[in-house]
């Protein structure tokens, strides 16, 4: 089953540390195949405060297993955002991912970083 996760940042803990540990965290997620894309909203402001917000497709056989994967982010476990999970079922996709992300993203595989 597909989730669609919409996360706002909503507390102050931004620092390099906290920041270093979503990287490790999510990345594991996508080597486990857990993850399918993610990425953040840029400038753009979700909320009604003006939170920075990000998007990501997760991957769980169910979604009390999604939300388990979810709530071990470590933004979420330290309480500076909030995560709204949505189950979504894909009907239709473009043949042209590759060319339309290009090669500025991340690749990571179940079993490790590919490249950029």
């Amino acid at each position: 089953m597909f989730f669609i996760l919409l996360t706002r940042y909503t507390g102050p803990d931004r620092s390099e540390q906290v920041l270093e540990a979503h990287r490790k965290w999510l990345f594991a997620k996508y080597a486990q195949g857990s993850f399918v894309f993610s990425g953040g909203f840029g400038s753009f402001r979700a909320g009604p405060a003006g939170e920075l917000a990000a998007l990501a497709m997760v991957e769980a056989e169910s979604y009390d297993a999604a939300k388990a994967i979810v709530d071990s982010e470590p933004f979420f476990v330290n309480a500076d955002c909030t995560q709204e999970l949505l189950p979504f079922t894909p009907r239709v996709r473009t043949s042209n991912l590759d060319r339309i992300f290009g090669d500025e993203l991340i690749v990571v595989e179940r079993d490790g970083l590919v490249g950029r």
